[in-house]
């Protein structure tokens, strides 16, 4: 193929702003900082249903923000090219969804939440320690 590209080091702000969407592939995950990164880069996705990437790219009960990407079953081609011509031909799509997953990581991914996680799980093991 000639048109991929390995950059090496790059600015990345600067790199990332000539980037339609991102591609996620994998067959397994947890809770792959790249739907996260991706989001909060302000850039759609294309992930396989593994792991929590369905919950990272929908959100928890369907939130208020909607879709940021497309959830593909993995190892289904057929799915992955639809998903992938969808995002190509439909640039308002790309921003509507961009925007959804840039709001979803501000309002769940943010350094308050996760201190505020910590400090729940830390108070519930002190309390069932003092029980």
């Amino acid at each position: 193929m000639d048109d991929i590209i390995f950059p090496g080091f790059v600015n990345i702000r600067e790199y990332l702003a000539g980037i339609d969407f991102t591609l996620l592939t994998s067959l397994s995950e947890g809770q792959p900082y790249a739907i996260l990164e991706s989001m909060a880069s302000g850039l759609p996705l294309i992930a396989t249903d593994v792991g929590s990437c369905r919950s990272l790219i929908e959100g928890d009960d369907h939130d208020r923000f909607g879709e940021a990407g497309i959830c593909v079953t993995p190892m289904h081609q057929g799915e992955m090219l639809e998903a992938l011509i969808e995002m190509c031909e439909y640039p308002g799509l790309r921003r509507q969804m961009a925007k959804a997953g840039r709001e979803r990581v501000k309002a769940y991914y943010n350094i308050d939440g996760m201190i505020k996680n910590y400090q729940d799980v830390y108070q519930k093991a002190i309390a069932k320690w003092q029980a």
